[in-house]
């Protein structure tokens, strides 16, 4: 498979101001993660503020990214026995825990993530 396929795959995410959107888990409006990463980056392409949380019910575990702007979620390396596997991983494919949820402040749109091993 080429590179775009298993190692940093770029998507187009609808999200909208009136509920969160979760990156992975199980949970209702979830976008499942395309391959399980250690890195994700969110990538702001609309022209109005986003909101990241790690726990949407909890506040202080959010960060607003500006229009235009991007932030990065993740760590360097998780576990044995091979980054890139699905059990090297920090954010698994099929896991019940979303990786962090987005949400917009106003209107529905789109926003891109990039998923990398």
């Amino acid at each position: 498979m080429a590179y775009e396929q298993t190692v940093a795959i770029r998507n187009n995410i609808a999200i909208n101001a009136s509920g969160w959107t979760d990156l992975g888990g199980n949970a209702g409006g979830s976008y499942p993660l395309p391959i399980s990463c250690n890195y994700i980056v969110i990538i702001n392409t609309a022209a109005v503020p986003i909101v990241l949380a790690t726990d949407p019910t909890n506040a202080n575990s959010t960060v607003d990214i500006p229009a235009g702007a991007s932030y990065g979620l993740g760590i360097t390396s998780w576990g044995p026995p091979m980054l890139g596997t699905p059990s090297g991983c920090r954010f698994r494919l099929g896991t019940a825990n979303a990786a962090c949820s987005l949400q917009s402040t106003s209107g529905s749109i789109n926003v891109t993530a990039e998923f990398c091993v």
